[in-house]
């Protein structure tokens, strides 16, 4: 059987050495790889009912703003988090920064995004270093036009950040990061901040001065800043968007669920959801254990592609891409145990693991971060034949049971 091996060595033996890359040269890399992505999140949005509709919308708000806080709020743990990004139409540093315009920002073909070039990007805003470098593939950005002058504006639709890239510049020196924003619906009626904090609402801090990291950490972020959890409420409910839509792990059905939802209705300035958020214990160690992964791929001179990773069934979370644009595909698992053998794969990955071990490409690893969230980390990367054998034998669970005869 197959041992876990180092994952420098182990990546390394497959992709070979790289160098550094400018922001332009990623973006070329990329734009290969375009059409498929583009095809990839037409096709799921289709199914799920985004264009043709079919989907349920999401209850509104019911519960008067003036009620008072029930005693014991139901608890609804999220996978997403939750940021808001301000574009000003007046912003010099923008070509085409009108993001409440369809004719600049795809709103109603979210398939474009990635070739309409909407990243949020390091290079291009130094100074929303930290928060770009913390959003993942996943969470929600809802989008705020702001007036010229900067005060005020409109929140005028919700985002997923659907890829994301990393690398090593080669003119900053600098690990640098995007992440291009996915449209999930542009909101029925925008939402004017000003009327809504005269109306009592919006008042939050994550609003009034929002920081770019969680917990109110980091610099103001004029541009994406995180939204707190005890501060999600508040927002997602003037804009119509229940709280458990932050828990729904497939990006289409979320995405045609919202378009089908009467969003951004004013009479939500008098109701509101009633719901404690909390950040997913097993979401904040994958976010552990991407970057783990992500940063060993740029110090290494290699791009990190995340393709729509909330497509169900994929069977990987990440996609490396070397110079000579050959793939690998990553399924990323972390956990705070440091035994191997509490690992469980969903059975697309399973699948994804036998097939690569059969020969399929692109290649394929698992990339287990053991110890997070602790002080010492333990990275284990296992090839797929690793995975097959340890399957078979019992060392690696399959949610739902995995056949013996399937592993081979």
């Amino acid at each position: 059987m197959s041992s876990p091996a180092n994952l420098d060595w182990e990546l390394g033996d497959i992709l070979g050495q790289g160098g550094r890359w400018t922001f332009d040269e990623v973006l070329h890399l990329l734009a290969s790889r375009m059409q498929g992505t583009m095809s990839a999140i037409e096709g799921a949005f289709g199914q799920a009912g985004w264009y043709g509709g079919g989907a349920a919308p999401y209850p509104a708000p019911t519960i008067p703003f003036e009620a008072p806080q029930p005693a014991n709020p139901a608890v609804v743990e999220v996978d997403r988090r939750l940021w808001i990004a301000r574009y000003n139409p007046a912003d010099p540093d923008f070509d085409v920064p009108d993001i409440a315009d369809d004719s600049k920002f795809p709103w109603q073909h979210p398939e474009a995004a990635p070739r309409e070039g909407w990243w949020l990007s390091t290079v291009d805003t130094p100074r929303g270093r930290p928060a770009i470098s913390e959003v993942a593939t996943g969470d929600l950005v809802i989008c705020q036009r702001t007036n010229p002058t900067g005060n005020g504006g409109d929140l005028v639709g919700v985002c997923a950040i659907g890829m994301t890239a990393s690398w090593e510049d080669a003119q900053t020196g600098r690990r640098e990061r995007a992440a291009c924003l996915i449209p999930l619906t542009k909101f029925t009626y925008p939402v004017p901040r000003s009327i809504a904090r005269r109306q009592g609402r919006l008042r939050v801090q994550s609003l009034r001065a929002g920081q770019q990291l969680p917990g109110r950490q980091g610099p103001i972020g004029f541009g994406l800043s995180f939204v707190e959890w005890d501060d999600v409420p508040e927002l997602i409910s003037v804009c119509g968007i229940p709280p458990e839509a932050l828990a729904e792990t497939d990006t289409a059905r979320l995405a045609a669920r919202l378009r089908a939802s009467d969003t951004g209705n004013r009479l939500n300035f008098k109701l509101r959801y009633d719901a404690v958020v909390r950040n997913g214990v097993r979401r904040i160690r994958e976010r552990e254990a991407e970057r783990a992964a992500e940063v060993w791929a740029d110090v290494n001179g290699y791009v990190k592609h995340g393709e729509f990773q909330h497509v169900p069934l994929a069977g990987f979370d990440l996609l490396f891409i070397d110079a000579h644009g050959d793939e690998l595909q990553v399924e990323v698992k972390g956990y705070m145990t440091r035994r191997l053998a509490a690992v469980h794969l969903q059975p697309s990955q399973a699948q994804r693991a036998t097939d690569a071990a059969a020969g399929q490409v692109p290649a394929w690893r698992l990339f287990a971060l053991l110890g997070a969230g602790t002080q010492t980390l333990d990275e284990r990367v296992l090839s797929p034949q690793s995975v097959v054998d340890l399957i078979s034998k019992g060392g690696l669970r399959v949610k739902g049971g995995w056949p013996t005869t399937r592993a081979h």
